[in-house]
């Protein structure tokens, strides 16, 4: 099996960072993934690394010599777009990374305690978070739905009925039911058919 490949961006002006953080995403233990890595010194250069190049992943640190604390985070995010952002701190600072996560990070590890498994696993729930976020958008937009039949048009231009829409696009399960107003619709055309009968 081929190991899978995920870019990312590492914003730290460290050297001394740069070369632990390339040493743990460099490991002879990496046989499912290999970490494709570009690094940024500056806010600027990060800003610049964003705008040509797509990562799957960028780590952030807050103490840039251009840009310090949640600002970068607040002015970072942005120009990230849909790309998940872990935000670095030297501060054992629960808090900061808190408040990093309200900006808009997916996490926020604290330098002094990463190891590789730690580094791991934050980089893939941040991949797989801001994946399931995206899902959620597209089910958040428009549905394209007769007025009629109430059949909703997928992405092929097929028209299928809206409880299987809705079962192969989210997780959602159905029960049946009638609404009031269905409901004496329903007795109301019970009522008629039972008078025709007579």
């Amino acid at each position: 099996m081929e190991p899978k490949t995920i870019s990312m961006l590492i914003v730290e002006d460290d050297p001394d960072y740069h070369f632990l953080l390339k040493e743990l995403l460099s490991g002879e233990e990496l046989i499912e993934t290999l970490y494709r890595k570009e690094f940024a010194g500056t806010f600027e250069k990060a800003v610049e690394a964003c705008v040509n190049n797509f990562f799957d992943v960028i780590l952030l640190d807050l103490g840039l010599p251009d840009s310090q604390g949640l600002e970068t985070v607040r002015r970072f995010i942005p120009v990230a777009s849909d790309t998940p952002v872990i935000v670095l701190t030297g501060l054992n600072d629960e808090e900061m990374g808190l408040q990093a996560i309200h900006e808009g990070a997916q996490d926020y590890l604290v330098k002094g305690d990463i190891s590789f498994p730690v580094l791991r696993k934050a980089i893939n729930h941040a991949i797989e978070r801001q994946k399931l976020l995206k899902e959620i958008k597209v089910l958040r937009g428009i549905i394209p739905i007769c007025s009629y039949c109430k059949k909703i048009r997928d992405d092929k231009g097929s028209w299928e009925q809206m409880e299987m829409y809705i079962r192969d696009h989210s997780e959602a399960e159905f029960s049946h039911g009638i609404c009031p107003v269905c409901y004496e619709i329903f007795l109301k055309d019970l009522e008629e058919q039972k008078r025709g009968r007579v």
